[in-house]
């Protein structure tokens, strides 16, 4: 599932730590004075440091959630964190899944390097081993079977292994 950047904070969805702040700030009371005041142009402006010229503090109406609404913020927010854990958690297993296939992915091109390594290898055995008999011997007739076999072994490390 797919949630947008400002949502998340590592990878972790945070909105279940902004419902637990929303609730316990909106369940404090406003600590600090608000004082109405005029500027020198007469206007009404509020600040919260006592006015020189003498305002009047002025008392900030708070909305003090009940206990229904608490109750029900902490299940909303234990329900959004059982929901949070099971998408780390298929996030870990599909992380180690990913990492199980690139290993398998990277012994399977081993495999087929070594292979083809010996394709090679044995061509170039079969081919000398001819060439030796040839000298050796001093005839003109070749060991049809080794020559074709050698053939044989360079087109398969041509075919299989011309991608790699």
């Amino acid at each position: 599932m797919f949630f947008p950047a400002f949502l998340t904070v590592s990878g972790r969805l945070i909105a279940p730590a902004l419902c637990i702040i929303a609730a316990t700030l909106s369940a404090l009371p406003a600590q600090a004075g608000v004082y109405r005041c005029k500027d020198n142009n007469g206007a009404i402006i509020y600040q919260e440091t006592a006015c020189p010229g003498g305002g009047e503090a002025v008392r900030l109406q708070t909305h003090e959630p009940s206990a229904a609404d608490r109750e029900d913020a902490q299940a909303r927010t234990a329900r959004e964190r059982i929901f949070v854990d099971g998408i780390d958690a298929e996030r870990e297993q599909n992380t180690a899944l990913g990492h199980k296939e690139r290993q398998q992915a990277q012994k399977d091109r081993d495999s087929q390097k070594k292979r083809c390594a010996g394709y090679l290898a044995e061509a170039e055995r079969l081919e000398k081993a001819e060439k030796r008999a040839m000298n050796e011997k001093r005839r003109k007739v070749r060991d049809e079977s080794k020559t074709e076999r050698a053939r044989k072994l360079r087109e398969q490390h041509f075919s299989e292994c011309s991608r790699l």
